[in-house]
């Protein structure tokens, strides 16, 4: 699970990458920087949360 979810959190990091380096309105760019932010942090917590389980199981 942990893999799994660290494998998506770098996919979202490089689909951040690379539609940075595309062309756009600005606002519509800082609006989906939230929101990649927000799933990214989101992600993380997920993360956190398999890894201190796993811990516990240990």
């Amino acid at each position: 699970e942990q893999k799994r979810l660290q494998d998506k959190l770098e996919e979202r990091q490089r689909d951040v990458e690379r539609r940075s380096l595309s062309p756009g309105p600005d606002r519509r760019i800082e609006q989906w920087k939230r929101e990649v932010d927000r799933e990214l942090s989101n992600l993380r917590g997920q993360i956190n949360r398999a890894t201190t389980l796993g811990n516990q199981e240990e």
